[in-house]
């Protein structure tokens, strides 16, 4: 695992998500997967290759076609540089991945995150942007 999918696997650690690093699905190895239904894909410079744009569209076309899952790309950069933005938008705010249904539920969780993410930044562990 690299410096970006340490930090994410924390990350979701903190959140107390279900997920497995570096699964296996099939013939892929993803790089997050959230039960039942949710993968997370943390993309290095060699995604954005025209090669591995391909292989990625190849791979997501999978995932989603053949399992029904839904794919979440995160930028490594932004992982690097940012954390709590896209994974509080991308999956807690919409819900998308941790699949909260619950709306008081919800905002406990983000509170906490809030909170969290803050400890965070003065330790300058992260920045928050």
């Amino acid at each position: 695992m690299n410096e970006a999918e340490r930090s994410v696997d924390a990350f979701l650690d903190s959140l107390n998500v279900t997920h497995m690093a570096q699964f296996r699905l099939g013939p892929y190895r993803v790089d997050q997967f959230l039960p039942p239904n949710s993968v997370l894909e943390i993309d290095g410079p060699y995604h954005d290759t025209p090669e591995g744009r391909k292989k990625d569209k190849e791979r997501d076309r999978w995932l989603k076609h053949e399992l029904g899952f839904r794919v979440l790309r995160i930028k490594w950069g932004d992982v690097i540089s940012n954390i709590a933005g896209p994974l509080i938008e991308q999956w807690v705010l919409r819900g998308a991945l941790i699949g909260l249904q619950n709306e008081a539920h919800l905002r406990t969780v983000v509170r906490r995150l809030r909170r969290d993410l803050r400890q965070y930044e003065s330790q300058s562990l992260f920045a928050i942007r």
